[in-house]
């Protein structure tokens, strides 16, 4: 595969030495063989129940190329929690461009975070069903479509 393509690793809220504060963090690579360009991506939270409006949108921008196999991590380290939070959905959108043949591409992920439970929480973000999916994609779509993603 020529033309670039971004794949996640280690998504999650990890705790930091001294937590609180928690550090949000997705590690991004490009896995094909040209760089990509002008990335932007979108990271959605939202309550299971999806009957509310995201908890999270945030907005994320690279400003360099990425070429092949380079490590491009994405983190916030001032993430405040509560001490009880229910389980998340979370989407992450992408958008880049080939810088070899000006094509563009954009990618999503649908996960889910099991939250925080007595103070204990979850570190990862982990993949959803494809039953799950069916039920997050009509929720997310218009916030997809505002970003540029059909």
């Amino acid at each position: 595969m020529k033309r670039p393509y971004i794949n996640i690793s280690a998504p999650g809220i990890k705790p930091l030495p001294k937590s609180p504060p928690y550090r949000i963090q997705i590690n991004m690579e490009n896995t094909g063989t040209n760089a990509a360009q002008d990335l932007q991506a979108r990271l959605l939270m939202f309550d299971q129940s999806l009957k509310s409006p995201p908890i999270g949108n945030i907005e994320i921008g690279v400003a360099n190329d990425i070429p092949p196999r380079t490590p491009t991590p994405y983190y916030n380290d001032s993430v405040l929690l509560p001490r009880d939070y229910p389980a998340q959905f979370v989407v992450m959108a992408l958008k880049y461009k080939d810088a070899i043949t000006n094509k563009n591409y954009s990618q999503v992920w649908y996960m889910k975070w099991d939250g925080i439970m007595a103070g204990t929480t979850s570190p990862d973000f982990v993949h959803v069903s494809p039953e799950e999916k069916s039920r997050i994609v009509p929720y997310v779509d218009q916030y997809l479509r505002k970003f540029g993603i059909k």
